[in-house]
């Protein structure tokens, strides 16, 4: 008969939740907060964010100030079970960009269906009318669903 030892796993709830929680907010939630504000935004300013946000989380490794050559600038690391995971940040706004929305804007504001129009504008930004889930903005809905 074989002797076995037991092995113990460890949880990764914490990890899960700094990664993907919404309250509080994640670092995932942070990529689509800093994707859909308006205003100047970067990888690093994305990356700042985690770090006042996360940054005493004992599964997270951010750069500590300048003068911190642990890590680099536009790294992150997470300490994970079967070692430390480094992750550089550049390009991560872009590769999380939807563009289906301004796509499909682009599409019904020259629809020949003037309902259509309407409900897509493309005069308007689209922050202003499409922030927090792909909502419309209340001055515009109405008018348009209320022709239908």
């Amino acid at each position: 008969m074989c002797d076995r030892e037991p092995i113990e796993y460890f949880n990764n709830k914490a990890i899960c939740d700094m990664i993907d929680s919404k309250r509080p907010a994640g670092i995932v939630a942070l990529l689509d907060e800093e994707s859909i504000r308006p205003g100047e935004k970067s990888d690093v300013l994305w990356l700042e964010k985690i770090g006042k946000s996360l940054g005493s989380h004992k599964h997270l490794k951010v750069r500590q100030g300048m003068a911190d050559k642990s890590i680099g600038a536009t790294e992150f690391c997470i300490v994970h079970y079967a070692g430390d995971v480094v992750y550089d940040c550049t390009g991560f706004l872009d590769k999380n960009a939807d563009t289906l929305y301004k796509d499909l804007a682009r599409v019904m504001f020259k629809a020949s269906n003037t309902i259509l129009n309407e409900c897509f504008p493309g005069t308007m930004a689209l922050p202003t009318y499409a922030l927090y889930g792909q909502r419309m903005h209340r001055s515009i809905l109405p008018s348009c669903v209320l022709r239908c």
